[in-house]
């Protein structure tokens, strides 16, 4: 249940706001959801952390600005 997982993200962000891997999981929970403009919000914050986010899933965001 992907609202369930964003949920628990958005808390453990509350925790821990640095947290590259939180911030990368709940992209792509919001990705699943179709919400592409926070999905793209925390790829770019996982990134500017320091996350080495998957080629594949950042061709798939490119992908929702068509």
């Amino acid at each position: 249940n992907f609202n369930e997982a964003i949920k628990l993200f958005q808390k453990a962000i509350t925790i821990d706001p640095g947290s590259a891997l939180t911030h990368n999981a709940l992209s792509m929970a919001y990705y699943n959801i179709k919400n592409y403009d926070l999905a793209i919000k925390h790829c770019d914050k996982a990134i500017q952390l320091g996350y080495r986010v998957s080629p594949k899933f950042l061709e798939s965001l490119k992908n929702t600005k068509k």
